[in-house]
Order: C-alpha cells, then structure tokens, then sequence
C-alpha cells in the first residue's frame, strides 16, 4: 500500500466522531489517536472538568508543554553531547601531538 495516499482515520474523543485522511500509515495514526486518547483520560484523572470542550483545550495544552519539555531536554541533551565530543577530541589531539 502506498503510504503517500490518504488514509482514513475514524475520531470518537469526548462525544465527538468525525473521520479525517491523512498521508501517514492507518497503524501511525491510530497510534497518535490511542495517545491522545490516553492524554485525554489523564487530564479527567486529574481535573474536575467535565465539559468536554474544555477538557480538549486543557489536553491541549498539557501535550504542548510536555511537547516544549522534551524539546529543551532534547537540545540540552545535544549540547551536551556536543561538549563532550568537543573535550574527547581535544584529549584526542593532545595525545596525538605528544605521540608525534
């Protein structure tokens, strides 16, 4: 199956249905719709909201933010990686010069 076409995805979240196609594969996009699904009952777990409109904006917004955690982890985590190569080369460089 060309996974460039469009696929269908069938969106029953806190009492709305409505399907959507997308180019990614059915497994991909069922995977993202079980996360938010999950994000979801996180949010009911530990909010009092009930409407459901509001619940998705909160949802929202907690994904956003777990989102721009693991982003800034992710570039603090490549500069550190980036550092250590840096010193790893520079010991490398020293014992090179001091072997030569």
């Amino acid at each position: 199956m060309n996974e460039h076409l469009p696929h269908d995805i069938s969106i029953n979240v806190l009492g709305t249905s409505f399907s959507i196609s997308a180019p990614e594969a059915p497994e991909y996009l069922a995977s993202v719709l079980a996360q938010y699904e999950d994000a979801v009952a996180y949010t009911q777990g530990i909010s009092e909201i009930k409407d459901p409109l509001r619940v998705a904006v909160l949802t929202g917004f907690l994904i956003c933010d777990q989102y721009n955690k693991l982003k800034q982890q992710t570039q603090e985590d490549q500069a550190h990686t980036a550092e250590h190569m840096s010193n790893i080369i520079s010991r490398l460089d020293i014992a090179i010069k001091e072997a030569g």
